[in-house]
């Protein structure tokens, strides 16, 4: 009998807190009664038949997402919010950096007479890569359009001289008969001219370009796939001397410095002055070498390019070399 006891006095407790009167349990529906023994049981159970232990009660109901609190013997107290334990602990995470944009010299690179995939790929590390014309001796330029360089210059096989088909349209419409460009941060000017082109359009246009020359500039760099210079024995003459002499006539401020740069002979040949350079290693079958007229090297037993390293903040040309297919110098 008085293990009853607790039942009965929380079960006078839940009936006194939600029926005022007699009336209201006179009104009960049997569902209610029902649910009410069902709840009874439940908290006998969960009590283990101690239902005087409960120190705090709360219930919901269906369709509300509020709790309602039945029975409190806590009085004010606070109860804890369990905090989340800090982080194991381990090395600290490293950011990933982002890109380097603060390169210190612009790796520009040259070459004529294309053939095959070897120099292309050898190229993977030139920031700006030019074409000295000849550019795959098809009849389309599909070709050299693939290699994705910067820039190109017309030659004899991509001209109405030597070329056929879809090419001679296709290559002045993709490389253009005359352009100009920038690069290493603004202290180098690229002029690309057409050698196959009307010689007088393309002075006109390099002393256009000459006098709104910007204070910036250190270098002017002049390409073209037909020579103004070549060494004895070359196996194309200079057929862009007249060209070439019109250039050098124009003068330039004391602090810049006009290199040229061409293809046609398939070699790779460098003057002494350090501003004459024909880059025509492509990939094409070699033409014979020689030396003379200022020319003190030419190779023509590997296939390769002509870097330009170039400081990006004052524009000095810090290497010149030619590299081959596997990138180490040619000398």
């Amino acid at each position: 009998m008085n293990k009853l006891i607790p039942v009965i006095l929380l079960s006078a407790i839940l009936l006194s807190a939600t029926f005022v009167s007699f009336h209201y349990a006179d009104a009960l529906k049997k569902k209610e009664k029902k649910a009410l023994k069902t709840i009874d049981k439940a908290l006998i159970r969960a009590t283990e038949g101690k239902p005087s232990t409960i120190d705090m009660l709360n219930i919901s109901k269906f369709n509300d997402n509020s709790t309602i609190v039945v029975i409190n013997k806590t009085g004010n107290q606070t109860v804890p919010i369990p905090v989340p334990p800090p982080n194991p602990p381990g090395p600290t995470p490293t950011p990933t950096p982002g890109p380097n944009t603060t390169k210190t010299v612009t790796k520009a690179c040259f070459v004529g007479d294309l053939s095959g995939s070897a120099v292309p790929n050898a190229m993977k590390s030139c920031d700006f890569k030019a074409g000295l014309g000849d550019l795959g001796y098809g009849s389309n330029l599909d070709y050299f359009k693939s290699l994705k360089f910067n820039v190109c210059v017309i030659g004899n096989h991509d001209s109405n001289e030597d070329g056929s088909g879809n090419i001679i349209a296709q290559a002045l419409d993709y490389c253009g008969d005359h352009w100009k460009t920038t690069i290493a941060n603004g202290t180098t000017l690229i002029i690309g001219l057409n050698t196959n082109g009307e010689q007088g359009i393309q002075l006109e246009y390099y002393k256009n370009t000459i006098s709104a020359l910007d204070s910036k500039v250190k270098n002017v760099i002049v390409l073209t796939h037909k020579n103004g210079h070549v060494f004895n024995g070359a196996h194309h003459p200079a057929e862009a001397a007249s060209l070439y002499a019109a250039i050098e006539a124009i003068q330039l401020p004391t602090d810049v410095k006009l290199y040229e740069i061409n293809g046609h002979n398939h070699d790779m040949a460098s003057n002494q002055n350090g501003l004459w350079f024909i880059s025509g290693g492509g990939g094409k079958s070699h033409y014979n070498c020689g030396t003379g007229n200022g020319f003190n090297f030419c190779d023509n037993t590997k296939y390769g390019y002509l870097q330009l390293e170039i400081n990006n903040s004052n524009g000095n040309v810090e290497k010149a070399n030619f590299l081959d297919t596997s990138n180490k110098v040619v000398s």
